[in-house]
């Protein structure tokens, strides 16, 4: 990457990861290998420097990668987020889960209006896709797993099967769903394939093109 903002490995605030209180609000981060406090809550920060690569890029191809670390424990979130899942009876832990899921789709919002307002979304792929299933909660019964078994670690669906959601360019004749198994190795050959690029000999995974594309789709 160009430039990166990051933390260390799972979570914030494990051993790894620079301490001094280090948490999901106000945390130490990396900066093109440089360690620094960021004011606000983390998934915010992340999201910020999304939109402000956009705004400086936008004029010429970019490539953003927009990797929240969040939903995970810790179960760290600001409360306005996590307010309504508590007021409809939800268990502390599963309110402050759907909370930092809430706080994604609003920051996925933000980046989205952000290259819209570059004038780039009519020509940018939008790919959203989690890593795995649901995480484990003490109280696992009140959150919902789409009648799947098993979680995250588990080999069972609820902990690999997980949704992918991808916008195409103008000019693309995509489907509506698509029923057949990917996994996230196809992503790197089908963004190679959408922008005319050939994938390195020995690369892992298949394009998805043939799939998410309409036979005769123009480019």
């Amino acid at each position: 990457f160009d430039t990166y903002l990051t933390h260390v490995a799972g979570m914030i605030g494990m051993p790894y990861n620079p301490q001094d209180g280090n948490s999901y609000f106000d945390s130490i981060l990396i900066h093109d290998g440089v360690e620094r406090r960021f004011p606000g809550y983390c998934v915010d920060v992340f999201a910020d420097a999304a939109i402000d690569f956009v705004e400086a890029e936008s004029d010429a191809p970019f490539f953003v990668m927009f990797a929240p670390n969040t939903p995970h424990h810790p179960l760290t979130v600001a409360d306005r987020f996590a307010d309504p899942y508590r007021e409809a009876g939800l268990s502390e832990e599963t309110a402050r889960y759907y909370g930092m899921i809430t706080n994604i789709d609003e920051n996925v919002g933000r980046l989205l209006d952000a290259v819209e307002a570059a004038g780039a979304l009519d020509n940018t792929v939008v790919v959203f896709v989690g890593d795995n299933g649901t995480s484990s909660l003490h109280k696992q019964e009140d959150l919902w797993e789409s009648g799947l078994r098993g979680r995250k670690s588990f080999v069972y669906e609820n902990g690999i099967r997980v949704p992918m959601f991808i916008t195409l360019p103008a000019g693309m004749n995509g489907v509506d769903r698509v029923d057949t198994r990917g996994m996230v190795e196809d992503l790197m050959p089908t963004l190679l394939e959408m922008c005319g690029a050939d994938a390195p000999e020995g690369m892992d995974g298949r394009s998805l093109v043939p799939l998410i594309s309409h036979a005769g789709a123009a480019w």
